[in-house]
């Protein structure tokens, strides 16, 4: 089973209040202390809680090791758009 095919368990949302808008970027939470999510919070490598794992177009991109905080966790999400809108930008060039 991968993230992609749980999407049942997932609980999703869209960007935080302080997000631009019409930039909004989804997300998803899985709680890895429910029996039923087990096999794929150990498939993904979750240890400890909270754990943030960035997947682009459903493939693994990066895990987050920076602050465990809301404040931490949403500047990771703007970093996340910030590096897309520079890939975006070098497209447009070429």
């Amino acid at each position: 089973m991968s993230i992609r095919d749980s999407s049942a368990r997932l609980k999703r949302g869209k960007g935080s209040k302080g997000s631009v808008p019409g930039q909004k970027i989804a997300y998803a939470a899985v709680d890895c202390t429910k029996g039923q999510n087990h096999d794929l919070c150990k498939q993904e490598g979750v240890e400890g809680y909270p754990t943030f794992i960035h997947f682009n177009y459903g493939k693994f991109a990066e895990k987050y090791n920076g602050d465990r905080g809301e404040a931490g966790f949403t500047g990771f999400m703007r970093s996340l758009r910030s590096r897309d809108q520079e890939k975006m930008k070098r497209r447009e060039e070429l």
